[in-house]
C-alpha cells in the first residue's frame, strides 16, 4: 500500500486487489483514499477516492467483474459520536467513479445499519 492503514475495505476482482477506507497507522484520522494492486506488475495504483471516510467494518464486495459495493463502517471524526454508514457505495471499475445508494428508514443497531434499498441505481455520482 501507499500508505498503511487498518480497518479498510477489501476485495479482488481479475489480477487486481483494490482497498479503501480505513484509518492511518497512528489511528489520528480517516482516509477516503482508495488503491488497486497488480499481481502480475506489483505496483499500486491510486483510483476513485471514497467520498467519504469509513472504517471499521466497511466491506468491499466484488459483483460482476466489474463493481465494487463498499458498505458497512462507522464514520468518526474523533470529535463527535461517530456515525453509521446510511448508504451504500457503488465503484464501476470501467468508470471509475463512486456512486451512492440511500438506504431507505435505516435502523442502527450494536455499530451495524439495517435498511432498505433497491438495485435500480439512480443514485448519486462523486466525480
Amino acid at each position: 500500500m501507499k500508505e498503511g492503514r487498518n480497518g479498510f475495505g477489501m476485495c479482488f476482482i481479475g489480477h487486481l486487489i483494490y482497498i479503501g477506507g480505513g484509518e492511518d497507522e497512528a489511528h489520528s484520522h480517516n482516509l477516503s483514499q482508495c488503491e488497486s494492486f497488480n499481481v502480475i506488475s506489483n505496483k499500486w495504483t491510486d483510483i476513485s477516492p471514497l467520498p467519504d471516510q469509513y472504517i471499521y467494518s466497511m466491506t468491499f464486495q466484488a459483483v460482476k467483474k466489474r463493481f465494487i459495493y463498499s458498505f458497512g463502517g462507522v464514520n468518526i471524526d474523533f470529535k463527535s459520536p461517530p456515525q453509521n454508514m446510511e448508504r451504500i457505495l457503488r465503484l464501476d471499475i470501467l468508470r471509475p467513479k463512486w456512486q451512492s445508494i440511500q438506504i431507505k428508514n435505516p435502523t442502527a443497531y450494536n455499530g451495524c445499519t439495517y435498511g432498505v434499498f433497491g438495485l435500480g441505481f439512480q443514485g448519486e455520482d462523486y466525480d
